[in-house]
């Protein structure tokens, strides 16, 4: 079996998967700003509680990914 890499090929491709990933890293960064705004800390029910708590542990532990192209 043969595989052709062509660099330009790829190098276009980790554009976009950068790109991608950038754009999740911001959409992350959102939501858990429109999250702490509309569940603050102040509400307390089981579902709120939950939401947060299992929200938080997530976005803490969301490493970020970085990609460096060249």
């Amino acid at each position: 079996m043969n595989i052709t890499i062509k660099p330009g090929a790829a190098t276009d491709d980790a554009a976009q998967i950068k790109d991608i990933v950038e754009k999740i890293q911001e959409s992350l960064i959102e939501l858990d700003s429109k999250v702490k705004k509309n569940i603050p800390d102040g509400v307390s029910t089981d579902w709120s509680r939950e939401l947060l708590a299992n929200w938080n542990t997530y976005f803490k532990n969301d490493n970020p990914i970085y990609i460096e192209i060249g």
